[in-house]
């Protein structure tokens, strides 16, 4: 992470109940270093909504409504109500991987689909991004700790 991602980060954590101000400087400062306007509404919602669920994770709070309130970010950036629901689903269940390493892999996986389900997604594209999002790590992780993956099978 960038010493800006932090500072967004840290900004966003610290401003949390009135983001928006946050929000445009951070887009105003993402235009400035050439991006499109629609470029810097995708990299602030990521920032933004990553920085809020780490936060919300971290102390414990649910992940539905962390989801939910990640979503309400990612609109505040810009995003179209969609785009939104994705990019937060998305945020979410990769924080969750790095917030709850010590539940088993079928928990995580009912946990962040129903956190996904909460942004508004179809069941279908739900579990596709929590696929996505929780095979990866799985994979490499399984890799890693020598499992011969060829015998592998993800229920």
């Amino acid at each position: 992470v960038s010493q800006w991602q932090a500072a967004v980060a840290e900004a966003m954590v610290y401003n949390e109940a009135a983001p928006d101000h946050v929000i445009v400087a951070v887009k105003d400062l993402a235009i400035s270093s050439g991006m499109s306007s629609s470029e810097s509404s995708l990299s602030t919602a990521r920032i933004a909504t990553r920085a809020i669920v780490d936060h919300h994770l971290l102390q414990g709070r649910d992940h539905g409504s962390t989801a939910s309130i990640a979503k309400s970010i990612a609109r505040l950036c810009g995003l179209e109500d969609h785009k939104a629901s994705v990019v937060s689903a998305d945020v979410v269940c990769k924080s969750m991987i790095n917030t709850m390493g010590n539940i088993d892999d079928v928990s995580l996986a009912q946990n962040a689909l129903r956190a996904v389900l909460a942004t508004g997604l179809t069941t279908e594209e739900a579990a596709n991004i929590t696929g996505r999002a929780i095979a990866q790590p799985m994979a490499e992780r399984l890799i890693r700790e020598g499992v011969d993956t060829s015998s592998v099978v993800l229920r």
